[in-house]
């Protein structure tokens, strides 16, 4: 057998917390309850109900599929709660090749962000910094801005892309779900890979992108300049694991994408896929119990009185979650803390004149450039030091909203759910004052920074807090991305179950985040319960 393919199987055979033995597949037509309309949960049910299985998703939230790639209309304006462009989507990516496979790809095209600038960095009051796509053209751009730090770029962007080319092995058999040894072991199999990015990767696993900067004798503001996206990971430097960022880094210059019809085509499509196929995807389902038999769930509960017999179940809750509704409970472990939670604004303007050309097929992230961003307690009155900036409408010809001049602006800032949860304790009162003070901080500092008079041009405005997101994703402590992308995190298995064979739990909190890893875990789940691979996997 190859190497690769035992590697594979390996993998799938201990997926997500499965038996380290692989147990006999389900048949066609058994009954799969998926709790959660997540990306992962919508993509293996749509895979499933292709394979003949009989699914059905149940959905807590009263109106929204796709958990947080969720989108919703106000005022005919259209937003999306989450990601803004992906990676994965285009030749034989893995999200590619499952729409293919679904029949989805003509119904859900993705088209490319701007190569010549998919995303601008601005740094404290200097002009924006456009970024073209790829690792070799971001390079070349950071040795143009900082010539002083020639010989320590050089340096990093070799690291990035050994570093990248390690981690494409993880994410290609899930080894995000194993832990340490297992990746050890597969980067030390594999033939394909070069030795010099064997040894850099065991060097780094457990490095903090500060100690890469400070390994590479990077100058502060060569620093700035290359972590200008931490909102992309929601942790400081000096916390976030220097694969995750060179994975990351590497994905997104492959080729970031959006899809043309916006986000909820996505989640609309993997969730006609499954209703085309005889599958039932319901929303306002809230699941009380899930009631054990032995060594297996048998039934699934809901608030609203509502029980359906099952033979296996797929939650995209969090571990945690998930575990605390067996009854009888079974011995569990989780080892993981949540990621940390983010500020979310949702803005319509009329007619405001140059945000079509600055946000068309680009992201903005503005940082204070004073040092690193505080991602675990910042304070939400204060004026935020980091801001992330995407408009859907911006993208392409297809405006999504119902009038021409309208344009749909979504604004991210570091969150404390801390902070939150405190002030709705306090009553909602509280809750709504903690609301408009961080409202109007983020608005002076758009209009400061970035986007200049906005509040004459605003037709809409909802500002989320971290507790508003904990309401609609019941995600533990509002977290934005499961768990933490700490080097110490991702090389630790997120939790361990037994007694309970028919159940896996398929979520960022299980594996990673990301649209693409998404479908990467929904692809490898549905190979590992069908035995049946997705055509172009090895």
């Amino acid at each position: 057998m190859k190497r690769r393919t035992f590697l594979r199987r390996l993998s799938n055979a201990a997926l997500l917390g499965a038996p380290a033995l692989l147990p006999a597949c389900p048949v066609r037509g058994s009954r799969v309850h998926i709790l959660g309309s997540g990306i992962t949960g919508l993509c293996v049910g749509a895979l499933l109900a292709k394979e003949g299985f009989h699914v059905h998703v149940l959905e807590s939230h009263p109106e929204l599929l796709g958990g947080h790639a969720a989108s919703f209309e106000r005022r005919g304006l259209r937003f999306c709660v989450g990601p803004q462009y992906v990676w994965g989507f285009r030749g034989d990516g893995i999200g590619a090749r499952v729409l293919q496979h679904l029949g989805l790809a003509d119904d859900v095209p993705f088209d490319s962000m701007d190569p010549d600038g998919f995303e601008v960095y601005r740094i404290g009051e200097k002009a924006g910094i456009t970024i073209p796509m790829g690792l070799e053209p971001f390079r070349q751009t950071a040795m143009d801005t900082y010539p002083d730090d020639h010989a320590g770029l050089d340096r990093f962007f070799s690291y990035v892309q050994d570093l990248h080319q390690g981690a494409t092995v993880v994410d290609r058999l899930a080894l995000y779900t194993r832990g340490e040894p297992a990746m050890v072991v597969a980067l030390l199999l594999d033939e394909a890979l070069p030795a010099r990015v064997k040894i850099r990767f065991h060097q780094c696993r457990r490095w903090s992108l500060a100690r890469l900067f400070d390994h590479c004798e990077l100058s502060s503001a060569a620093r700035r300049f290359l972590y200008a996206t931490s909102g992309l990971f929601v942790e400081n430097e000096s916390d976030v694991s220097c694969i995750a960022y060179a994975a990351a880094t590497g994905f997104l210059h492959a080729g970031a994408d959006y899809p043309r019809y916006g986000f909820q085509s996505l989640v609309r499509g993997l969730s006609d896929s499954i209703t085309r196929a005889g599958g039932i995807v319901q929303t306002g389902k809230r699941i009380s119990s899930l009631r054990r038999s032995g060594n297996r769930v048998s039934r699934v509960d809901c608030l609203d009185g509502d029980s359906f017999a099952t033979d296996l179940v797929i939650s995209t809750l969090s571990p945690r979650i998930t575990f605390g509704l067996i009854a009888p409970r079974v011995p569990w472990k989780a080892f993981y803390d949540p990621s940390n939670s983010a500020v979310s604004a949702f803005i319509g303007v009329r007619d405001y004149p140059t945000l079509p050309h600055q946000l068309a097929r680009r992201g903005t992230w503005w940082q204070d450039g004073t040092g690193p961003v505080d991602f675990q307690t910042p304070d939400m009155t204060r004026p935020p030091r980091l801001l992330a900036l995407a408009s859907p409408s911006s993208n392409g010809n297809y405006n999504m909203n119902a009038y021409p001049g309208d344009q749909s602006l979504i604004v991210f800032a570091p969150g404390s759910f801390a902070q939150a949860a405190e002030a709705y304790s306090e009553g909602s009162a509280a809750h709504d004052d903690l609301r408009a003070q961080l409202t109007a901080q983020l608005l002076d500092t758009l209009e400061t920074q970035l986007l200049p008079d906005l509040r004459q041009y605003i037709r809409f405005l909802e500002v989320q807090t971290p507790y508003d997101l904990y309401l609609r994703t019941d995600g533990e402590a509002a977290n934005v991305y499961g768990r933490r992308l700490t080097a110490e995190s991702l090389l630790t298995r997120p939790y361990a179950q037994l007694g309970v064979g028919n159940l896996h739990v398929a979520c960022a909190t299980a594996g990673m985040p990301g649209i693409a890893t998404a479908f990467q875990t929904a692809a490898l789940l549905a190979e590992q319960l069908t035995n049946r691979a997705l055509p172009g996997n090895c």
